[in-house]
């Protein structure tokens, strides 16, 4: 805040020119404005600067004899006289700068467009950049979809290849027991002929070999046993066999779901 001693004390300023009284007398030790001596411009009226001056702007005549004119050429001509070689470096680049920003400008499109042409423009390239986000957030989604589908694709695909790996591991093992009932059908085809070239001894031999007779016996048990056990291995055959057409019958199943969602999708 200014402090200075005006001509005339203002009812609604009387508070304030006392406070700034009491701050000059309490900053400077003086009792005395710094503007006392000096004189309004504005007024002609001693007491205050021109900048402090409360006077209307209508009401003030300015002294036209006191004024000093000055040519915009000398004065432009005393500033570069003034300026250092750095300086008028400086202003010459900025003034080149700006022709180029400006000649730039005007090189534009829409240099010759009215401000309202070249903001409804604006307005559309923003709803279009709208429309473009929109776009670019909904292409996100479907590549999001695209992927978890082909991800459950791939699983589909892993377990039919574990489908058709167990399938062959079945099917090598149904054709090794088939070759083991064959091996061991072959074997009782022999034991058959042995036991009737035995009965035809025991026959000839029966009232004089008991030991014969023993060994008919034995003979006769253990034909009972593989027969036995091929009823068994016949069994486990029909089992691998039931098992073997429910994998295979769930193979076409999950084979069929599989085509029937490519299809979905």
């Amino acid at each position: 805040m200014w402090n200075y001693m005006p001509y005339q004390v203002n009812p609604e300023r009387e508070e304030s020119y006392q406070n700034v009284w009491k701050m000059w007398k309490q900053h400077t030790n003086k009792s005395l404005c710094a503007a006392r001596n000096s004189k309004c411009f504005k007024c002609q009226k001693p007491g205050h600067f021109a900048r402090q001056c409360f006077t209307r702007v209508d009401r003030v005549k300015i002294h036209k004899n006191e004024l000093k004119t000055v040519s915009i050429s000398t004065q432009t001509e005393n500033c570069n006289n003034k300026k250092s070689i750095k300086k008028k470096e400086r202003d010459s680049k900025r003034l080149q700068d700006y022709f180029d920003r400006k000649r730039t400008l005007q090189e534009l499109p829409f240099n010759k467009t009215g401000n309202t042409v070249f903001i409804s423009t604006i307005n559309s390239d923003c709803f279009l950049r709208d429309q473009i986000e929109t776009l670019k957030t909904q292409l996100g989604d479907e590549s999001f979809n695209h992927t978890s589908t082909l991800m459950e694709l791939q699983e589909e695909q892993e377990n039919v290849r574990k489908l058709r790996k167990t399938i062959k591991n079945r099917d090598a093992k149904i054709i090794e027991l088939e070759n083991t009932v064959q091996r061991y059908e072959k074997g009782h085809d022999k034991i058959t002929d042995y036991i009737t070239e035995i009965k035809v001894e025991k026959e000839n031999w029966k009232l004089q070999c008991s030991d014969v007779s023993e060994m008919y016996n034995a003979v006769r048990k253990s034909e009972l046993d593989l027969k036995a056990t091929c009823k068994n291995y016949e069994h486990e055959l029909e089992q691998l066999k039931n098992n073997t057409r429910t994998n295979s019958g769930n193979y076409h199943q999950n084979r069929r779901n599989y085509q029937y969602r490519g299809r979905r999708y």
